[in-house]
């Protein structure tokens, strides 16, 4: 099997030997992994769609644009209420 041959390994295959090249510090064998994940990601923007490749589970609530702007709101008021106590 040549270079070319190994490196045309599934996705999953391929994530689960970079984790072992890094344990074992197979530095020659990392260095020719590496750029083939990069090249799978490299045009990935979308977070789900990396996810997806290296098989990670979102395991945070992403909160909705009005949840995000009522929190602030939320800090904001309790700071200014803060600086009114200290004025008076």
């Amino acid at each position: 099997m040549n270079e070319k041959e190994f490196m045309n390994k599934n996705i999953n295959e391929q994530n689960k030997l970079v984790l072992v090249t890094h344990y074992a510090h197979i530095i020659s064998l990392t260095n020719l992994l590496n750029p083939t994940i990069v090249d799978r990601v490299e045009d990935k923007t979308d977070p789900e769609a990396i996810r997806k490749i290296f098989n990670v589970t979102c395991d945070f609530d992403i909160p909705t644009l009005d949840e995000e702007i009522k929190f602030i709101e939320g800090i904001l008021s309790g700071k200014m209420k803060m600086k009114m106590k200290k004025i008076i």
